[in-house]
């Protein structure tokens, strides 16, 4: 809302509003066809609503065809990239930061909302119920994203050396606070280290796909793996 629609339609009256409008937008956005399908959704269910209130009489939105998308190869790191790419890391927080999501496959925005008041270390579990959007708290991602996690032996060692025990897990050592938002630590130590380390650049997200492929080549079942990742199902994994 606040990236694609606000800033190119929200100068336009509804009635105004013209299905060519978006159908502009398509033509010379640089996004990837799932995102702008993304946008496409969202702004077809605000003039929903405006159809439901008989605010107006159609949704324009429903004269304008998703874009074409093709399923992306998931591309997971291998153990020796994984290893490379934390040893080129700062030692301390960055490397605890990025050790502890190769080895959850938390999204980001979970990592940084963790509190020390969702983790259990003697049963050596977290509980996932919040996440940071954008610097601001938020619910997780889906109903299914709320879950218990059951920590592998690498990531609770992580957690074992933080010396702090209240407040957000994670915290930006330049502030002593939580990290406002993922692209923080993405800029100052993730992309650095891919270079260093002279591994394919692959986006953070990498590390969750990472997870997913270590646990499954470790024999674990697909259903568990889903519900660590806070899938409803197991499609995804599949």
């Amino acid at each position: 809302m606040d990236n694609h629609i606000l800033p190119n339609f929200g100068q336009l009256r509804v009635c105004d509003f013209k299905p060519s409008h978006f159908r502009k937008w398509q033509r010379k956005t640089r996004l990837n066809p799932k995102t702008a399908n993304e946008v496409h959704s969202l702004l077809s269910q605000a003039f929903d609503y405006l159809v439901y209130d008989d605010i107006i009489e159609r949704n324009p939105m429903k004269s304008v065809k998703r874009m074409k998308t093709e399923r992306e190869e998931v591309q997971p790191f291998n153990a020796d990239e994984r290893e490379r790419i934390l040893a080129a890391l700062p030692e301390g927080y960055a490397r605890d930061f990025y050790e502890f999501a190769f080895w959850t496959g938390l999204r980001t925005g979970e990592q940084i909302g963790l509190r020390w008041d969702n983790v259990v270390l003697e049963r050596g579990v977290i509980f996932i119920r919040e996440s940071i959007v954008k610097g601001r708290k938020a619910g997780t991602k889906t109903a299914g994203s709320n879950r218990t996690h059951e920590l592998h032996e690498n990531a609770l060692a992580v957690l074992k050396r933080l010396a702090h025990r209240t407040g957000s897990v994670f915290l930006d050592p330049q502030t002593g606070k939580r990290w406002k938002y993922d692209g923080i630590p993405r800029e100052r130590y993730w992309q650095p280290a891919l270079k260093h380390s002279k591994v394919r650049y692959l986006k953070p997200y990498a590390y969750r796909h990472t997870y997913a492929s270590t646990m499954l080549t470790n024999g674990e079942n697909p259903m568990w793996v889903a519900r660590q990742l806070g899938h409803k199902d197991w499609g995804m994994i599949r």
